[in-house]
């Protein structure tokens, strides 16, 4: 498998976490809900490193590997998926999508200024295309009253960006310490886990790990965690063989995916995907087959 195709899969899978994660999370708390998000992708990462690798390889694990896997960890999961969370509850899960579609600029930038990673005019074009898309799809106004608007709203989503494109840097460091990426994400998803329930534990509330989720959310939380950890799996891998910026562009079809599953997956109070929302994510995917055929 090529980086390209690796990454489309990934932004696929990305989708519909970030679909199933909203359905589960719309009402419970943002940072138990990133903290259940964490758990699950750990347990899962680790049963998928312990039944694949070969872990004589961990005998070539560096102090300064942990430190890189564990920074881009933190970075993407412990701040990115919080912001995530807290987006998808202000503006939604397909605007937050689309918000996310300007990961490819940041990404864009950190490929030229940190790897030399300059790119072909197909491919700029492609991401450019893709940049617009996300305007498009993030810019129109909602008639309903539990999606908020706005560029204050939209900082969250905005927020989550910068952090899963800057993750990018580290993940590239730490795999030229250790280069397989399935032991990086692992180590990495493990130690963020392990932080983030400890400062869980100790905010200063009365909620401690009380969770507030029934049942059924709770199942769905699980399901998207097993969803994301196979997701962010092949996103590492991706970056192991193509460009950041291929990468996180390729990232964005997770906008038309969850346009699909809307309608079908949540209420319309809590998401509304019309014409204009329709016609952004075309133009996301036109850049994003611009960059796969380039």
């Amino acid at each position: 498998m090529n980086g390209i195709l690796i990454s489309i899969l990934s932004g696929i899978t990305f989708g519909l976490f970030q679909t199933i994660n909203r359905q589960a999370a719309k009402e419970a708390n943002t940072y138990q809900s990133t903290f259940i998000l964490l758990l699950v992708s750990s347990l899962v990462l680790v049963l998928i490193t312990a039944v694949s690798q070969d872990l004589v390889r961990l005998s070539q694990l560096s102090w300064l590997a942990v430190f890189y896997f564990s920074l881009a960890a933190f970075i993407h999961f412990l701040i990115g998926w919080t912001l995530l969370s807290a987006s998808q509850k202000k503006v939604g899960a397909a605007r937050t999508s689309a918000l996310l579609g300007s990961v490819p600029l940041w990404a864009t930038a950190i490929g030229i200024l940190f790897f030399d990673e300059f790119l072909s005019a197909w491919i700029f074009g492609g991401i450019i295309l893709i940049i617009i898309g996300t305007f498009i799809v993030s810019s129109g106004k909602s008639a309903s009253t539990e999606i908020s608007t706005g560029f204050r709203a939209s900082l969250y989503g905005l927020g989550t960006a910068v952090c899963f494109a800057g993750s990018s840097i580290f993940i590239r460091y730490g795999l030229e310490q250790l280069p397989f990426p399935l032991l990086g994400v692992t180590i990495g998803m493990v130690v963020v886990t392990f932080l983030y329930g400890g400062l869980l534990w100790l905010r200063p509330t009365n909620e401690g790990l009380s969770f507030e989720f029934n049942s059924k959310a709770l199942w769905l939380q699980v399901v998207a965690g097993v969803l994301v950890a196979v997701a962010t799996w092949w996103r590492w891998l991706a970056l192991d063989l193509t460009t950041i910026a291929v990468v996180n562009s390729l990232s964005r079809l997770s906008v038309p995916t969850v346009l699909l599953l809307s309608p079908f997956l949540l209420a319309r109070k809590w998401e509304e995907v019309n014409g204009r929302v329709w016609f952004g994510a075309g133009v996301i995917v036109m850049g994003a087959l611009i960059l796969t055929f380039s």
